[in-house]
């Protein structure tokens, strides 16, 4: 979308705050972790074919290393293979954390060229010690607020309204 620069078609407000919702399981996707090809493998496979210039080269399944292209085509279908997956976690090491971080660099700066930032955060989800982690790696300025999570850590309904309200009592948004 950013890179296509279809994404100002479809945003209306061209200035003010962004704010890019991230935790340490959209890193494991990006790296195309077995327990996430369980319902990514079809998602876009990004590269970097410079620091800090990333290309999509398809998707996991099709364009993925050996192992994510085999386990998409003969496993994901399968259920007991499928759960079986799903139990292969993995916590990012800091050269992935790293990595991501250079992506979401990528992202704010493709987004800057675009949109008339003031500012732009991210609203971190997870734990205060994987932020720190994560904020070695990338200047943008992070935030964080506690919120009511479903088991998989994702905000629930509830939490999703108190991190608007947050967002909006601290002046993030308004």
């Amino acid at each position: 979308m950013l890179k296509n620069r279809n994404l100002p078609k479809i945003v209306k407000e061209k200035t003010g705050s962004a704010i890019l919702i991230f935790q340490f399981q959209h890193i494991r996707r990006l790296l195309g972790t077995l327990d996430h090809l369980v319902y990514s493998s079809t998602s876009p496979h990004l590269v970097e074919i410079s620091p800090g210039h990333f290309e999509e080269k398809g998707d996991f399944k099709n364009n993925g290393s050996f192992i994510q292209r085999m386990a998409s085509r003969f496993c994901i279908p399968y259920l007991f293979c499928s759960t079986l997956m799903s139990k292969f976690y993995s916590k990012p090491n800091e050269e992935q954390i790293a990595l991501a971080a250079r992506l979401i660099d990528s992202i704010e700066k493709m987004y800057r060229e675009q949109f008339a930032v003031e500012s732009f955060k991210i609203f971190w989800l997870g734990s205060d010690d994987d932020m720190r982690v994560f904020r070695k790696f990338s200047k943008i300025q992070m935030i964080r607020s506690t919120y009511d999570k479903l088991d998989d850590g994702h905000p629930s309904a509830k939490g999703a309204q108190e991190i608007v309200n947050f967002l909006f009592t601290q002046k993030i948004i308004y």
